[in-house]
C-alpha cells in the first residue's frame, strides 16, 4: 500500500508541475507569443525552477513507488 501511495503522489506532483508551467504561460501568453525562450526570459529563474523541482520530486517519488511495489511483490 505504501508503494502505491508513493507512486500516486509522484504522478500527481509531475502533473502539478505541468499545470504550473501551463498557468505561467497562460498568464503571460499575450506578451510571450509562442516561444518558450521568451517566457523563460520574462519569468524569474527562481519561479521557473519551482516547476522543475516539483517535476524532479515527482519523478523521484514515482521511481521509489515502483521500486517498493516490485520489491514488496518479490518478497
Amino acid at each position: 500500500m505504501r508503494a502505491v501511495a508513493f507512486f500516486v503522489v509522484g504522478v500527481l506532483l509531475m502533473a502539478l508541475s505541468g499545470i504550473e508551467k501551463i498557468s505561467l504561460y497562460i498568464s503571460l501568453a499575450k506578451s510571450t507569443g509562442n516561444t518558450i525562450e521568451t517566457l523563460k526570459n520574462i519569468i524569474p529563474p527562481y519561479i521557473w525552477n519551482i516547476t522543475n523541482y516539483t517535476f524532479i520530486a515527482g519523478g523521484i517519488l514515482t521511481l521509489i513507488g515502483l521500486f517498493l511495489f516490485f520489491y514488496e511483490k518479490r518478497r
